[in-house]
């Protein structure tokens, strides 16, 4: 027996460094697609030729895990002789999101055939281990395959899993073949799945049960994301109420409120998902989140972080058309940026927020940065932040700063100060832009790499998403706490109080300002609403 493990150990790694050698050679000879073949058919009968312990792998998925999406599977039983690939992924990490975008194309290129796809949702906040906060993000994010909720990661433990997002291939009999770590493997991943389909022999492209979707709900909004407030007299005659610009995420499009009972005054966008300029009936958009409004002569201009089009988009309300200021549809990593317009590439933009009369602030959030875009030019500028996926405020100055994920600005343009709400390191940050550095306000860790840093406090946040300020209050959308926290600005940042009652919270909007108080508004993303708040603590839904 001991002879045995020793040798099922010496395999396992060898399989391990195989797989490994062979993600290597792919990226190697991508644009060789026969060179490609040939290597992956090599791995194959390598890996075929080794004996291996199969109690070392899972035979089943295990009996405490949820399945979403589909009733039960089993590998030996409705997935027995398919390729299966797990999609290991947590619904707060824009590189998981990513993925989904690449398994949507290769579930159409591959239906009907013996290939299935499940995702393996392993959390990485408290928040997203509920089926129920999974189940909205399933929706939010389009996912047509069956998905399991790994909450006590039994299947990320057994399969030896070490971060997100990883793509498994199961073999016909269960036996893991090759691991995919991390972006870019989309095209690794088809020639892999292709050369095997003609490997194995006896593959079964039986369909499998019918999904049991999880279905949006029917409402004017789904998942609103941001909002902002336009008084009339801002609004270069466009309207003669107050109102509500709000990114309606879920519908692809942009709806403009009268901010006093919610009445929908416009509606931007087709309703289907696509990246499209043109008219406010015909253009499109996909999941737009932050906005940001802007005077230019006599127009009024609002400008979207469109960020599965992973673009800036811009809206002149009287021409009543749209545009792309920069950013082409296709995710790039482009960590130096300097290009104009559509020849910047982009990943992921999650917020804007107007810095001066030609520029706005963005969270990229898909390269872990903050860039200036001038929209009269379309220039974009790297602000801070190298591409590193971490939460460091440099000593060298902001330019030097790494940031994790940022999804959230305010600009305080009498201080000079940019506030970022860092969804994965769960902090709220600030660039200040007289002293030349940056720093965190709520949620510092004393590790700043420490990325797991999170919980429910006034000094701790979990995921926030959304931040605006006062000139005496600072407010946080706590997202994953359902929470929103308010805190006094003077003398110094000071926890002030909280409210609960929310779903994934993610936008904030301060009303008109009044002597007697104020009143913010919430995109209260997964329960479909703008909701009203007042600084007495009232709770209202506007629609």
């Amino acid at each position: 027996p001991g002879v045995w493990k020793f040798e099922d150990l010496i395999n396992k790694r060898l399989r391990k460094n195989l797989g490994e050698d062979l993600v290597y050679q792919l990226r190697k000879f991508r644009f060789n697609e026969d060179r490609k073949a040939s290597l992956i058919t090599s791995f194959l009968s390598r890996i075929s030729s080794l004996p291996i312990d199969k109690s070392s792998y899972p035979r089943e998925f295990p009996a405490n895990v949820t399945w979403i999406n589909s009733p039960n599977l089993q590998l030996g039983q409705e997935l027995k002789s398919k390729l299966v690939v797990l999609d290991f992924w947590v619904y707060a990490c824009i590189n998981c999101l990513h993925i989904l975008q690449e398994l949507t194309d290769l579930e159409k290129e591959f239906a009907g055939s013996a290939v299935t796809f499940i995702g393996v949702h392993c959390a990485k906040f408290d928040n997203e281990r509920e089926s129920k906060s999974l189940e909205a993000a399933i929706v939010r994010y389009n996912v047509h395959h069956p998905v399991v909720n790994d909450y006590e990661g039994s299947l990320w433990n057994a399969y030896q899993v070490h971060c997100w997002p990883t793509l498994l291939v199961l073999g016909p009999d269960g036996t893991p073949l090759i691991q995919f770590r991390d972006e870019g493997n989309k095209e690794h991943l088809r020639s892999f799945l292709k050369v095997a389909l003609d490997y194995y022999k006896d593959l079964s492209a039986e369909p499998l049960p019918p999904l049991t979707k999880v279905f949006a709900p029917s409402g004017p909004l789904l998942f609103p994301s941001k909002v902002v407030f336009l008084a009339f007299e801002d609004s270069q005659g466009q309207f003669s109420e107050d109102v509500l610009i709000v990114s309606d995420a879920g519908n692809n499009r942009i709806v403009v409120l009268a901010a006093a009972d919610g009445r929908i005054l416009v509606s931007i966008g087709c309703g289907d998902a696509g990246f499209e300029d043109g008219d406010f009936e015909s253009c499109a958009f996909d999941s737009p989140q932050g906005i940001c409004w802007a005077k230019d002569g006599e127009n009024l201009l609002i400008f979207i972080a469109d960020a599965r089009n992973h673009s800036i988009r811009k809206v002149d309300m009287t021409a009543r058309y749209v545009t792309t200021v920069a950013g082409n549809g296709k995710k790039t990593f482009d960590f130096k940026a300097g290009k104009v317009g559509r020849e910047q590439g982009m990943a992921s933009p999650w917020d804007v927020v107007v810095a001066d009369q030609t520029d706005i602030f963005v969270a990229m959030a898909g390269s872990h940065q903050i860039l200036k875009v001038n929209w009269r030019s379309g220039l974009c500028t790297v602000i801070s932040g190298s591409g590193a996926e971490t939460a460091i405020d440099s000593d060298k100055g902001y330019s030097f700063s790494e940031w994790a994920q940022p999804s959230g600005l305010a600009f305080d343009e009498s201080t000079k100060e940019l506030f970022i709400a860092d969804s994965e390191s769960s902090c709220l940050r600030v660039i200040d832009f007289r002293s030349g550095f940056s720093r965190t306000i709520i949620g510092k860790d004393v590790n700043e790499k420490n990325l797991f840093s999170f919980g429910d406090s006034p000094n701790k946040l979990q995921h926030p998403l959304g931040v605006h300020i006062s000139s005496d209050f600072l407010f946080v959308a706590d997202t994953y706490n359902h929470k929103l926290k308010v805190y006094s600005r003077t003398p110094t940042i000071s926890f002030n109080f909280e409210l609960g009652g929310f779903a994934e919270p993610s936008g904030l909007a301060l009303g008109r300002k009044m002597e007697t108080g104020w009143t913010l508004y919430v995109a209260d993303q997964n329960n479909h609403c703008i909701k009203r708040v007042t600084s007495e603590g009232t709770i209202t839904t506007l629609l």
